[in-house]
């Protein structure tokens, strides 16, 4: 059973043995790889800022929407409310005048 072992241990490493490149293997290699330059990123990058910049200016101009309708809103609350307090005194003023005439 030992003898099974060493033969394919050395079956192993003569099959493993460390050998020389050929003359011009890293010549060959070298041209088959695509040289990148430096600044390959920046074509991807692009779409993502300008994604980035369409988010913000649509969440800008979705922030000044939503406050132009909240002040709209104070307004025109405001203008009730300053109707509703002119009817009650009109209404008030009634009353008391109706009451002096009844006395």
């Amino acid at each position: 059973m030992d003898a099974k072992y060493e033969e394919l241990g050395n079956n192993l490493r003569l099959a493993l043995k460390r050998e020389d490149a050929p003359d011009g293997f890293a010549t060959r290699v070298l041209e088959r790889v695509e040289v990148r330059p430096r600044w390959d990123w920046w074509p991807r990058l692009v779409p993502a800022i300008a994604l980035a910049l369409i988010v913000a200016t649509s969440s800008a101009g979705f922030r000044a929407v939503k406050q132009r309708r909240g002040e709209e809103a104070r307004e025109q609350a405001i203008v009730a409310l300053t109707l509703t307090s002119e009817k009650l005194q009109m209404a008030r003023a009634i009353i008391f005048r109706h009451r002096e005439e009844s006395k």
